[in-house]
């Protein structure tokens, strides 16, 4: 299992953690509300594609870069439904208030396509990787996301 920082390390905004199992596993892909000069509103690229995407919760922070994704691939997503619900919600809201858009109208509606939901501690499997979300208790819908592969186990706690 490989970890990779995308965005959201030592700051608040940008949330995204690559990771490699047999599996590209994107979990968050968020944005950055406001920027300085030298420091960009969006995480790092993770690529040329990725497998899964799981959402922990809806705050722009975590989900408002995901539309991109679908700029150059297709993956599955995963979230609780408050999860998907709200995530629609504040990414709708957030296009009406951008003065650019940095993703295609389009990706952003193949986003919700292929946003999946499962409920906690229901698990998921990809390939030999296995997800479960665990209430974070953070806001509704807010999730752990518990991945184990092989005999590794990695818990990303969003906030």
């Amino acid at each position: 299992m490989q970890i990779k920082f995308l965005g959201g390390v030592q700051e608040v905004g940008k949330s995204a953690t690559l990771v490699d199992t047999d599996i590209k596993l994107l979990l968050d892909y968020g944005m950055k509300i406001r920027r300085s000069e030298e420091d960009s509103r969006f995480p790092a690229s993770f690529g040329e594609y990725v497998d899964l995407v799981a959402v922990g919760h809806c705050h722009i922070d975590h989900s408002g870069f995901l539309p991109s994704v679908f700029d150059k691939c297709s993956p599955r997503v995963i979230g609780t439904p408050p999860t998907k619900e709200l995530t629609a919600l504040l990414l709708e809201d957030s296009m009406k208030l951008m003065e650019e858009i940095p993703y295609r109208v389009t990706s952003y509606k193949q986003l919700m396509r292929n946003f999946f939901t499962i409920e906690y501690n229901q698990p998921f499997h990809s390939g030999r990787t296995t997800i479960k979300l665990l209430d974070a208790g953070h806001i509704t819908g807010s999730a752990m996301i518990d991945i184990r592969y092989e005999r590794k186990r990695l818990l990303y706690n969003p906030d």
